[in-house]
């Protein structure tokens, strides 16, 4: 009994950890579009070198944490993800990139069934209501195709996978008992992300000058802090206490925020069309999160 308590506590912990996450991240396109900046790399570029300069404190003793951070597959996972969603937000339809990542559960669950592990009819039902309603929120705001955003949408695409692998890949660290502390994992991740978007910024051939307005300087620290060193953290501890398909689908919750805060910080409110998709996303989590009724004897 003891035991159970002790998982049910943890795994509300980490609904509220992925949860707070999705929240942070629904920020991220309202800092994005109030920012005056040369480039998407820079964008990345700045944004994950904020980040890790705040989580640095925090992790720069434990030498250990951090070798094995570095060794991790799991770290440049997670800073591809954030240069392939920039990317992907600046080269097509916000929708359109917010549908497609918005697969990631499903990609979880073929990943695990893949592997042969046991995926119940409640996750598989869920994930999959919830998807549907995520597509039903977002296509009244879909526009035409147009053929310029197909990379945008590849890009899409690949930031999915990769937060799907990573999502499974910080479960089954816990699961054999070999976890990885996910505030070095964090802070390795954001210094490859720094790498990486850097070398973007060099090939782009973009000017690392920005625009030192106060409201510039103040929505990068935002975007930097809240809506890129805050989340990671988070949806890294929750990822280590819920099962991957439950943190990869709680992560639907990011397109309903940012319509939110859209609404309220820049006057972009979803149509009327969109509510009924928003409450079948939310039933669909719903079936995922709800515990199985154990049976009577």
């Amino acid at each position: 009994m003891a035991t159970s308590d002790k998982n049910d506590k943890s795994s509300f912990q980490g609904l509220l950890f992925v949860t707070f996450a999705t929240l942070c991240w629904g920020m991220t396109g309202v800092f994005i579009r109030l920012l005056e900046m040369p480039s998407s790399s820079m964008i990345v570029f700045g944004r994950l070198i904020i980040a890790a300069l705040i989580i640095m404190p925090l992790v720069i003793r434990d030498k250990g944490a951090l070798r094995r951070a570095i060794r991790s597959p799991l770290s440049p996972l997670m800073a591809l993800y954030y240069i392939f969603a920039t990317e992907a937000f600046v080269r097509s339809n916000i929708t359109e990139v917010v549908l497609i990542v918005g697969f990631t559960p499903l990609i979880v669950l073929s990943i695990e069934k893949y592997y042969g592990q046991t995926i119940t009819k409640n996750s598989i039902f869920g994930a999959s209501l919830a998807v549907i309603g995520l597509a039903a929120f977002l296509l009244p705001s879909l526009n035409e195709f147009d053929e310029q955003r197909l990379l945008g949408d590849i890009c899409a695409f690949a930031a999915a996978f990769v937060s799907a692998v990573f999502t499974v890949g910080v479960r089954k660290q816990k699961l054999i008992n070999k976890p990885i502390k996910i505030i070095s994992l964090t802070f390795v991740t954001f210094c490859y992300g720094v790498i990486l978007s850097g070398g973007l910024v060099y090939l782009d051939n973009s000017t690392f000058e920005i625009n030192l307005l106060r409201s510039n300087i103040i929505y990068l620290l935002a975007l930097g802090v809240i809506s890129t060193a805050l989340p990671t953290l988070f949806f890294g501890i929750g990822a280590s206490r819920l099962s991957s398909v439950k943190t990869a689908s709680l992560t639907l919750l990011t397109p309903i925020w940012a319509a939110i805060f859209g609404g309220i910080l820049i006057s972009e409110w979803p149509t009327l069309f969109s509510v009924p998709g928003g409450i079948i996303t939310l039933i669909g989590l719903w079936f995922i999160i709800k515990k199985n009724k154990p049976q009577k004897d």
